[in-house]
Parts: C-alpha cells; structure tokens; sequence
C-alpha cells in the first residue's frame, strides 16, 4: 500500500486463512489489516516493505466484544511491531523480526504492542528489539509464551490495574541490552 492505506480494513470480520504480503510505499502509512473486533486467524503474513514503524496488524476489541488475534505465521520488517491492539485474545503466533532486513540487523521495535486488557498466550517471538510494549497499560495476562529478544521481555512502564506475567520463556541474545531490565512494570 501507499501512504496511508491499508491491506484490509474492515470492522466485525473474520480473516482466516489469508496469504497477504504487504509492500509499503516509501512514505510511511497503513497496515497490513486494520480492523475493529476482528477475528484474524491461520493467516501467512509478510511484510515486504521498509516497515516505518507501522504495525502489520491492528485489531482494537472492545471490554464486550473482544478480538483475536491467534495462529497466524507473521513476519515484521525492520522498522515495524506485528501486532498492536486492546481487548485482544493474541495466542498461539508465531512472530518472527529478522526476515529480509536490509541492513542484516533484527528489528528494531516490539513484537507486540498492548494498549490495555490483552490476553497474550503461547506465542513464539523471535528476533525483535522487545517482546512485549505495554506502557500505560492495564490489566494484561502474558502467559506460556517464548521471547527471543535483545532487550525488554516486557517493558510496562506507569502500567495499571492488574497484570499476570506466568510460565514464559525470555531469551537474550546480543549486547544492547547491559541496562535494561528483562521485565520492567512500574
């Protein structure tokens, strides 16, 4: 897509079983999917762009009609978090950072992006920056998942309500992260 245009965009769906390759333009906009309490499930998703910090793919819930976002095979460019939402089910992914980047460098941004009241459960996320962004957040479960990342496994930050962080795996690799906490709430 173009400056500000998306793949999909669409509210009270279901993508399932999709291929989609998404190729921005040189200037930055869009997403993959962009959709209102979607169900996005089984789908192959591959950016071929730069990334421009976007997200592949953003779904936003509702606290009565939730989202979901669950096992779909995501591959994130560079400059570019896979998922971003709230009052999303995101479970069983698997979201990979180091595909095709330019410059051979991992991505630089967080797998997933929380903006309050997701349930994020056994996914597998390699290569991004930070698994987990969740600043500002409230009341997120993060449980049974892998992060295979160079920094912060969950970076919460001025986070509210209440937070469960169980049975995950946080693996580091690299030397960017000597002053970063592997878990950060405050």
């Amino acid at each position: 897509g173009s400056s500000g245009q998306n793949g999909i965009s669409a509210r009270d769906v279901e993508i399932i079983g999709d291929t989609i390759l998404y190729l921005e333009g040189t200037s930055a906009g869009g997403h993959a999917i962009h959709c209102y309490r979607g169900k996005i499930q089984g789908n192959y998703i591959e950016s071929a762009g730069y990334g421009h910090g976007y997200q592949l793919i953003v779904n936003y819930g509702s606290e009565t009609s939730r989202g979901e976002i669950s096992n779909n095979t995501i591959y994130a460019q560079e400059h570019q978090s896979a998922i971003y939402g709230d009052y999303l089910d995101i479970e069983n992914n698997y979201i990979n950072g180091r595909v095709n980047t330019p410059d051979g460098w991992s991505n630089e941004y967080s797998a997933i992006e929380s903006h309050s009241h997701c349930n994020i459960r056994n996914n597998e996320v390699i290569g991004f920056r930070d698994g987990v962004y969740a600043e500002s957040d409230w009341s997120n479960e993060i449980t049974d998942n892998y992060f295979e990342v160079r920094r912060f496994g969950v970076y919460a930050n001025n986070s509210y309500g209440n937070h469960v962080i169980e049975n995950n795996v946080f693996n580091r690799y690299g030397s960017d992260w000597s002053n970063d906490w592997l878990i950060y709430f405050t």
